[in-house]
């Protein structure tokens, strides 16, 4: 939940934070983790059988998930410096949250105005001529000065 707010901060986009829970699925300026498919049964089509598999493997994965740090969510993206697009994006949040600054500002790169933000890795976001990792660039330097 930590994530999308500090996204939109990030990107200057604070009346995000007022818009109800349900925009975090089906608004746009949101993070999404990548996509995970599980097949819960090939053996059978009968509704209700899949209605209790689909029941049961919810449950089993919220018992699972409950757990879960920022920590490890990270760990899902190492080497961190080989992630790119929005699995970067992601990579950078995280490490803002862990409070891990130096290490998210070195996966944001290097400034290079020279180069088009559409020739950029973007990691996934562009808000006017910025991508993502510029926003966060700046995000991260004027957040230091402020303390």
């Amino acid at each position: 939940m930590q994530i999308d707010p500090l996204f939109w901060s990030i990107f200057g986009l604070e009346e995000n934070k007022k818009m109800p829970l349900s925009f975090r699925d089906q608004g746009a300026w949101t993070i999404r983790p990548p996509k995970q498919n599980h097949y819960l049964s090939e053996a059978t089509t009968d509704p209700l059988e899949l209605a209790a598999d689909t029941l049961d493997y919810s449950n089993k994965r919220l018992s699972e998930i409950k757990t879960v740090s920022i920590e490890h969510m990270l760990a899902e993206y190492e080497p961190i410096a080989a992630s790119n697009g929005t699995r970067r994006t992601i990579a950078v949040c995280l490490l803002l949250l862990l409070g891990r600054e130096d290490e998210a500002l070195e996966l944001c790169g290097d400034k290079n105005d020279s180069v088009s933000v559409f020739d950029k890795d973007s990691g996934g976001f562009t808000h006017g001529n910025r991508t993502f990792f510029d926003a966060a660039r700046q995000w991260i330097l004027a957040n230091r000065t402020a303390r």
